[in-house]
């Protein structure tokens, strides 16, 4: 369709520092530090969704990284010469340096966004565990946030962060129909104990 807000975006990110400085450091520290810390605060602050929500985190990451070693892509910054890699560019928490930590990482590990689908887990474990209701929406803004992130970045196209997302709610689905089967299943069970009991007695 020839449609390119990626570039739109990342252009309008590389040009104003704020938001590069901002962004960048973003991208590199909040993936790997909130996702862990949301759960540890479920596991110890709110156990009944504990097991579920695990489920769903594990089963996202898996999924992606199949995706990843089958389907390996491209992100923007390697595959559209406009893009810029604004994280190489600035060395953001050495990003250029060949022996530091994004040496590590896989270049071509685009599709699915698995920035963004933390971010979306971690707004869903926060929407499932907090209270009050009324104000629960907010924690969709970080989502949001990684979105914008990722795209200004170079490092996902929308529809990378559309497939992160979908991965998400996909894993939730399945594993809310595991648990349901499940808790059947044991509720069958503490009937039948109860019902060889009361006949015993």
């Amino acid at each position: 369709m020839h449609l390119n807000p990626e570039v739109a975006i990342n252009h309008w990110v590389a040009g104003n520092d704020f938001l590069l400085y901002s962004k960048d450091y973003f991208y590199g520290i909040l993936h790997f530090a909130v996702t862990p810390l949301v759960l540890i605060w479920v596991r110890f602050r709110h156990r009944d969704h504990y097991a579920m929500l695990r489920n769903v985190l594990v089963g996202t990451s898996l999924l992606a990284l199949m995706m990843y070693w089958v389907v390996p892509l491209a992100p923007p910054r390697l595959s559209m010469e406009s893009i810029v890699d604004t994280l190489r560019v600035e060395n953001i928490l050495s990003a250029a340096d060949p022996t530091g930590p994004a040496s590590m990482a896989n270049q071509y590990a685009a599709m699915p966004s698995l920035h963004v689908a933390w971010a979306v887990w971690v707004a869903l474990a926060l929407y499932v565990c907090l209270r009050p209701r009324s104000w629960r929406w907010a924690v969709w803004l970080y989502p949001a946030a990684t979105t914008f992130v990722v795209i200004g970045t170079g490092n996902h196209f929308i529809a990378d962060a559309v497939a992160g997302a979908l991965l998400v709610w996909l894993c939730w689905f399945m594993a809310s129909r595991v648990h349901a089967t499940m808790r059947g299943s044991r509720q069958v069970s503490d009937d039948n104990y109860l019902n060889v009991v009361s006949q015993a007695k």
